[in-house]
């Protein structure tokens, strides 16, 4: 017998009228590990200039019905290239419109990737 995960939005108990991705689109679209390869720059930037990164500070995207999903900056698609950039030898400076701290979708973190992670702890 085949368990089926379910397809509704999950409730996020951390503010009212909010919602997480379904457990099915978790199971689909997610990963506990990145795929992370070619990470390998022989002849590094050098130079003192460092990249600026300017990322979303918002938990909470408003959607046509009125309720909220829970978005932020998406670890695959932001940490993979900070991690190219920093393996190539550019530093960077993370800031957001607002000056309040980056938000990451944390229920897309591949908690389980041995490269990924000591990097999002460092940065």
């Amino acid at each position: 017998m085949t368990v089926q995960t379910s397809k509704n939005p999950q409730v996020d108990i951390a503010e009212d009228n909010a919602f997480f991705p379904s457990e099915y689109s978790l199971s689909q679209y997610t990963s506990p590990v990145s795929d992370l390869d070619g990470v390998d720059y022989p002849k590094p930037y050098r130079g003192k200039h460092k990249i600026l990164v300017i990322a979303a500070d918002e938990r909470y995207l408003p959607t046509d019905n009125g309720k909220l999903f829970s978005t932020g900056n998406h670890p695959i698609e932001t940490l993979l290239p900070l991690y190219h950039l920093h393996a190539a030898g550019f530093e960077f400076e993370v800031a957001t419109i607002s000056g309040l701290m980056t938000k990451f979708e944390y229920w897309a973190m591949p908690h389980k990737d041995e490269k990924v992670m000591p990097f999002f702890e460092q940065h």
